[in-house]
């Protein structure tokens, strides 16, 4: 990997930006990791396809698409 961010030449991403799989968020890895990021030679990757969001401390993805799972009590049609 290139010292500027992912392989292909992508940068670090700021908090509330649209990130993609590969994408470089962070070379700081004192921050915890959540959902969708992982630690990779000492750099923080995006592996899902949302918005970054940094808070707490934590480091995570929201994710653009999820599916819905129906709890109990929910009303289901169909």
């Amino acid at each position: 990997m290139s010292s500027s961010g992912a392989s292909d030449g992508r940068t670090s991403a700021a908090s509330g930006s649209l990130v993609i799989p590969g994408d470089k968020i962070s070379s700081d890895a004192s921050d915890r990791l959540g959902h969708g990021v992982i630690k990779l030679n000492g750099e923080l990757i995006a592996t899902k396809l949302g918005y970054l969001v940094e808070k707490s401390g934590e480091i995570s993805i929201m994710p653009v698409h999820t599916a819905y799972f129906p709890r109990p009590g929910d009303l289901v049609i169909g």
